[in-house]
């Protein structure tokens, strides 16, 4: 036969577990969040960096404007001195005006100012000794002896320039020429062609933040030319377009060429060495552009100025840039909260499944006992209905046969044994119906107002033969009580198996009582009998299905088996208990505890209608 226990404990350890599948999700889960994190990182770090090289570039480019300006100037004074033109052509405002210079000044080979005059649009005027423009022009500070190109900035009338200092000391008659820019202390256009923005202001202004710093000199480099006299400069970078031999580049301030000599662009190569720094403030123009701001001070110490250039780069691209990253993170955000979404709904489906798959194989296992508790019934029953029925043939086989060969005395006899017999088999067969319904969950359930002095009555009445047959006295007590609602059909089946059970268990003269007493809120029902008693064991035991028949000799006397098991479920179904009080040689009591008014959870009234009889034990 099989065992329920052993299936349990099978069913329960799978030969498959897949306790390690939600934590396999969570770690891919997390796998997945890290790599989105990273990935966002990674590219949002990257753009960045590109949005940083193109900026990085526009500065570049500026440099390189400035010092095509630069080179234009200087490269026009160099070749007009290689060429021997006259300090009046150099110093006329023709001259200023083609090559676009705002001050000239000329000295001499002893360092002695000649003459000197300052160019705008009323024309050419002359810098008269003594004023503070002479003095600045006059200090000896640039080392006109010895460089052939030298630069410092002066302050003029609230505005600073740019002087570029250029001899020629192998000339027959060696001068030195100063030319001078105003440079624009309000943001301007680097130059016609050029989109970029700059101005130069006093370094002592406030210090703009500072997000990033360029060095530039060994990215870019702008070649020296030949002139290797002076070793104090800064070495030699090239990358920047030069003018060509034979005069200056073209452009909106180029002029004739001629000269062979080259040199490096002064301003420029200082800020290239100086290095540019990116501010982390934005300028936004009077057309709505929100401009970069990137700067270089520089701090000679043979100028009279300290300065700060200022170039505004173009935001266009990383305007862009930040756009496309505040995509990126809104998609990694998003593609976090998918991961985490779909993790958590595929945990719960998993979670949902192995819950189903638990009470799947809760259900077979409790299909597996019911099963097997119905295979043991119907083992039970089919043996304990084939003797009683065996016996009620053959005694109505004989007096069918001949009945006048049996005496009044033997045939009443033999009647009486079909008539017990009959009783018994109604009780099995109502005991069996009781049973299926119950396991089924067709039972009904009606609860009404009991009168329990009736119900004893009825039941004492039912087994007062049985009774007398056995010499047993039955006996009832049963207190007054208020109002007691419960279900009598199943109160009824109850005192019928337990009354069946005490009086065939009682010895010949013995008692059997009936005792109903309410004891707080619940109704007390004892059966007590005057047995042989049992053992623990036996208690324990009593409210089991038996795991086999028993012998034919005992059928009939002990009873079927389960009608004590069935009274038990019965008294759940009540919303009580039934439970044993016994010893050996001391007789048994039986004690049915139910609420005095009780209504089960989800009751619906299916109570039928007046005159139809519920489909119950009688």
């Amino acid at each position: 036969m099989p065992n329920p226990k052993k299936n349990s404990e099978e069913q329960k350890s799978p030969s498959n577990p897949i306790w390690w599948i939600p934590g396999l999700g969570i770690g891919i889960a997390t796998v997945l969040l890290i790599a989105n994190g990273w990935v966002a990182w990674n590219m949002t770090s990257q753009f960045r960096e590109y949005a940083n090289i193109y900026l990085r570039q526009q500065a570049v480019e500026g440099l390189m404007t400035l010092a095509q300006e630069e080179s234009q100037l200087i490269g026009f004074a160099a070749q007009s001195l290689a060429r021997g033109r006259s300090k009046e052509d150099l110093l006329s405002e023709a001259f200023s005006i083609l090559f676009d210079f705002d001050l000239a000044a000329c000295f001499d080979a002893n360092g002695d100012f000649l003459e000197g005059y300052t160019y705008t649009n009323q024309g050419r005027a002359t810098i008269a000794a003594g004023t503070p423009l002479h003095q600045s022009i006059q200090e000896p500070s640039m080392d006109r002896g010895r460089r052939p190109v030298s630069y410092r900035f002066v302050r003029h009338q609230n505005q600073i320039i740019i002087l570029y200092a250029v001899s020629d000391p192998r000339g027959f008659e060696p001068h030195t020429f100063f030319f001078g820019r105003t440079l624009p202390n309000e943001y301007s256009k680097l130059s016609d062609t050029s989109e970029l923005m700059w101005r130069v202001v006093p370094s002592t202004l406030e210090q703009p933040d500072i997000i990033d710093s360029w060095d530039l000199s060994t990215s870019t480099q702008i070649e020296e030319g030949r002139d290797r006299e002076d070793h104090r400069r800064p070495p030699p970078f090239d990358g920047f377009e030069r003018p060509r031999r034979g005069g200056p580049p073209g452009g909106p301030r180029g002029g004739p060429g001629g000269g062979r000599r080259e040199f490096t662009p002064p301003l420029a190569s200082s800020v290239m060495q100086q290095g540019v720094s990116l501010s982390a403030n934005h300028i936004t123009l009077e057309d709505g552009k929100t401009k970069s701001l990137a700067f270089s001070t520089l701090n000679d110490p043979e100028a009279q100025e300290s300065v700060r250039i200022e170039f505004l780069l173009s935001r266009e691209f990383p305007e862009t840039i930040e756009s496309t990253i505040r995509s990126i993170s809104r998609n990694s955000v998003g593609a976090g909260l998918l991961i985490v979404m779909f993790t958590m709904i595929v945990l719960s489906e998993m979670r949902r499944r192995r819950k189903a798959e638990a009470t799947l194989t809760d259900r077979n296992q409790l299909l597996d006992e019911a099963n097997h508790r119905k295979d043991r019934l119907l083992a039970i029953i089919s043996h304990d209905l084939r003797a009683p029925l065996s016996g009620v043939s053959n005694l109505s086989g004989l007096l069918m046969k001949a009945p006048e060969s049996f005496t009044p005395e033997e045939i009443r006899k033999f009647a009486g044994e079909i008539q017990s017999t009959s009783k018994h088999l109604t009780e099995l067969l109502d005991n069996l119906l009781n049973w299926a319904r119950l396991q089924t969950g067709q039972l009904p359930y009606f609860p009404g107002r009991i009168d329990l002095e009736r119900v004893a009555h009825q039941v004492t009445t039912l087994f007062a033969s049985a009774a007398k047959e056995q010499d047993v006295r039955l006996n009832t007590l049963v207190e007054k009580h208020p109002a007691f609602v419960n279900d009598i059909e199943m109160l009824r089946t109850i005192l019928r198996n337990l009354l069946s059970n005490a009086i065939r268990h009682s010895h010949k003269g013995g008692d059997v009582l009936l005792r109903c007493e309410q004891v707080d809120n619940k109704m007390r029902i004892d059966v007590k009998d005057t047995g042989e008693g049992m053992t623990a064991s036996q208690v324990a035991a009593l409210f089991q299905l038996p795991d086999k028949p028993r012998d034919p000799t005992e059928v009939g006397k002990t009873g079927a088996g389960f009608g004590l098991v069935l009274s038990k479920k019965l008294a759940h179904r009540m919303g009580g208990d039934l439970v044993v009080q016994s010893e050996p040689g001391t007789g048994s009591t039986f004690r049915l505890e139910v609420p005095m008014q009780w209504t089960p959870k989800g009751f619906k009234d299916d109570k039928p209608s007046e005159g139809q009889k519920p489909s119950t034990a009688s």
